[in-house]
């Protein structure tokens, strides 16, 4: 069961009821009643249909406001207008002690009050809601009068010492903690603000307590016309329970209530929603109960742990204490701490590492005893409790069956419900179909945040992780070939939605293609189209511009071409584009020709040939037994300038990469292991001559260092002195870095 959304402390929500106004409920449909040692009280303390339909209306619309963009009428809705009503009664009672127990308001403190929530509207605003000003102050005095007595009685009734605050403050620590940063109650003093805050929370608190102390006293009670109400606060009820045994009875009679009133295992459409709603929210918290209560039983995989644990501490158990007892071993630990204490730590430093020592195996031996001592009495519980071990699993197993059956029946009835769907993904997390389904509702909620331009950096970090993880599973689905082929289909479509939500091209591409293979059509052609093109400009590339760019590429006195950082930012892209597969091969024919040319025109880059050839669609037939000819031509024709011109292209690269990745992890860039396979590659090859293997060591040296890794740097420096011994300082390298590794 779901917590209530509203809580139980009514001090913030008191101000809007206050300035709302009490409705006048004569003629109303009243909802539910209110009494006093069984006297039914007059109708303002009643609450109505209409105040129940008007709060739960703000209520949705401020889900929606918070991010919730659907709601789910069948399911969600009876929940949160259970929760509406119970917190109008509540209110009302809160109303009743302020009139019954509140201190009176003089006409002097009721116009001070008016006057200051009057300089916060314009007089022609008020005038023109409600006729003139004194027609207002007739309206809001009932509201502001008791505004002012709840405030009254809070000093009265609940008054806070610095013995409350400090026991508030213990209570909620670990809220004060995340909240306000704060581990003491020194530390809060120290700030007025936080201070305050904090104490108005213990006040409310306190109050609460008050008020809940009188409602035993007048014996307070209600009822309440909806049906579904006394069962949602049984479910409450049950819940809140102590212990897992009085939750698991009090969850079970109401299991055996609703079963009696309806029949779930037939048709679900005959069934109120709300009924329904409840019932698998009840199996829902009997699993969580039994499991609950499984947890603190002895197990025989427990047992087992501890048998082995003990005999690795029977192992280490040392020698000096044999025939110690526990008490023994814990009284000469104790001494220990004592003398610890009162030495000195300059004067008596190896008495104390000596005596550390000692703890320390004192310690072994404690945790032996402690750890046979468990043993035993999980063995001696787990034979008294063995039975209800097995009846509390055989349940469970029950109840897993039963709530996932519904469920199941439950999602042919109400296809379109988000609540049915998500509580069957929890149940049924690795069914394709579901998980394709559920992922498919998250989709309109994931757009509504990435067109927010307002999100914290920790909240897109967040939805950055959710939005890979749903892809990730998507496309294993969709990769599945034992799926049926209508959820894979289904699964690129969710794919292609999600990534059209987060503006994630090459996904969209992706999936796109993947749903031409399916059904081919014009419109998938077209979106693809427009899509890559899209890709395209967003990365920034120009191809006009870039063939203009290699046309004027100029050679240095040595012949070799040359160009600045702009054209290798912009070879890059272009390198990425031709090269990235997720993207249709016709759209990269035209790059991949240009790179080909620009390739073979410089001989910079000649690896990069045989990388594109192995693309069949993107060169073949003749055209592409050319290309391989005249990559051997130049092979032959360059020689060792070959190979020394490819280790130049790819140092440029790695240099690039280096300036884009600067202050970040590099070796997580994919572009630094393609680059160091390709140099290790030309290092590793017996056909090449020594200085041409030694040229692309240096380079992946240079690569070792800029990633901070000794260990690869070590393992390079090697690889240079196993080909050249006389490597100048080579030795001194390989020292130096081996005292690296040692040190860290």
């Amino acid at each position: 069961m779901k917590n209530d959304k509203f809580g139980k402390i009514f001090g913030l929500l008191l101000v809007i009821f206050f300035l709302v106004g009490t409705i006048t409920v004569i003629g109303s449909d009243v909802l539910a009643i209110t009494k006093i040692n069984g006297n039914t009280l007059p109708l303002s303390y009643a609450v109505t249909t209409e105040e129940a339909s008007s709060e739960l209306s703000l209520y949705i619309n401020s889900l929606r406001a918070r991010g919730k963009i659907e709601v789910d009428k069948a399911f969600e809705i009876p929940q949160y207008y259970y929760s509406v009503i119970k917190r109008l009664i509540e209110t009302k009672f809160l109303f009743i002690a302020l009139d019954l127990y509140g201190p009176t308001v003089s006409d002097e403190e009721f116009e001070k009050r008016f006057n200051n929530l009057l300089s916060n509207y314009s007089k022609s605003s008020i005038e023109a809601d409600y006729g003139s000003i004194d027609a207002y102050k007739s309206y809001i005095r009932k509201s502001l009068i008791r505004q002012i007595k709840y405030e009254k009685m809070l000093d009265r009734y609940a008054k806070v010492t610095d013995e409350d605050l400090k026991d508030y403050f213990d209570k909620h620590f670990w809220e004060m903690y995340s909240r306000y940063q704060v581990a003491s109650i020194e530390d809060l003093k120290k700030s007025p603000d936080k201070l305050k805050q904090v104490r108005n929370a213990a006040q409310e608190e306190k109050f609460q307590k008050w008020l809940d102390k009188m409602k035993k006293q007048m014996n307070f009670t209600y009822v309440v016309k909806w049906a579904p109400f006394r069962y949602f606060e049984a479910l409450d009820d049950a819940s809140s329970k102590g212990s897992d045994e009085d939750r698991i009875a009090a969850l079970k009679r109401l299991k055996g209530e609703l079963e009696e009133k309806y029949d779930y295992s037939k048709r679900l459409k005959d069934i109120p929603t709300p009924f329904l709603y409840l019932y698998i929210n009840t199996l829902d918290s009997l699993l969580s109960s039994i499991g609950g209560e499984l947890s603190i039983l002895p197990t025989p995989e427990n047992i087992k742990e501890m048998e082995t644990r003990l005999k690795e501490l029977s192992k280490a158990f040392p020698k000096e204490y044999k025939g110690y007892s526990l008490k023994k071993l814990q009284e000469r630990s104790a001494k220990i701490d004592e003398e610890l204490k009162k030495l000195d730590e300059k004067k008596n430093a190896k008495k104390i590492d000596a005596l550390n020592e000692e703890k320390l195996k004192l310690n072994d031996a404690i945790d032996y005893f402690k750890t046979k001592q468990g043993l035993e009495k999980d063995k001696k519980d787990y034979v008294l409790k063995k039975s209800l071990i097995r009846s509390l699993q055989k349940e469970q197993k029950q109840f897993k069956s039963l709530v996932t059956s519904l469920l199941k029946k439950a999602f042919a009835v109400y296809p379109d419900s988000f609540y049915v769907l998500n509580e069957l993904h929890h149940y049924e997390p690795s069914d394709p179909e579901v998980t394709v389904g559920y992922y498919e509702k998250q989709v309109k909620s994931l757009e509504a945040y990435f067109s927010n331009p307002n999100l914290q950096p920790s909240t897109k970090q967040y939805l950055e992780y959710q939005y890979r993880n749903m892809i990730s599973k998507l496309m294993n689905i969709a990769g599945d070939t034992s799926v049926g082929t209508d959820t894979r289909e289904k699964a690129w479509k969710v794919v292609a939605e999600l990534a059209r939500s987060k503006r994630d091209y090459l996904d969209l591409l992706k999936a796109l293609q993947m749903l031409r293979r399916f059904k081919p059509s014009k419109a998938i052609k077209d979106e693809i189209e427009i899509t890559a093109s899209i890709y395209e400009s967003s990365i920034g590339i120009d191809l006009n511009r870039f063939v203009e760019d290699i046309k004027a590429l100029k050679k240095d006195e040595k012949g070799h071409y040359y160009w600045g950082s702009k054209f290798s930012s912009e070879l890059d892209r272009v390198e990425r584009f031709a090269g990235n597969e997720d993207i249709p091969s016709d759209l990269r024919i035209k790059p991949s020709k240009i790179l080909l040319t620009f390739y073979r025109k410089t001989a910079n880059k000649v690896g990069e040939i045989e990388t594109l050839l192995r693309l069949s669609r993107i060169a073949t037939g003749t055209q592409r037994y050319n290309y391989i000819a005249q990559l051997a031509a130049l092979k032959k024709d360059m020689g060792d300038d070959f190979y020394l011109s490819e280790i130049q292209g790819l140092e440029q690269k790695f240099t690039m990469l280096a300036i884009r990745q600067m202050n970040k992890n590099i070796t997580s860039d994919p572009e630094f292991e393609r680059i160091s396979n390709q140099l290790d590659t030309i290092a590793a090859s017996s056909t090449i001559v020594s200085k041409v293997r030694l040229k692309a060591l240096e380079v992946l040296v240079r690569m070792a260092k800029v990633a901070k890794n000794n260990e690869l740097l070590l393992f390079q420096y090697k690889r240079i002195k196993k080909i050249k011994p006389d490597y100048p300082n080579i030795d001194d390298l390989i020292a130096k870095t081996e005292e690296k590794i040692k040190g860290k």
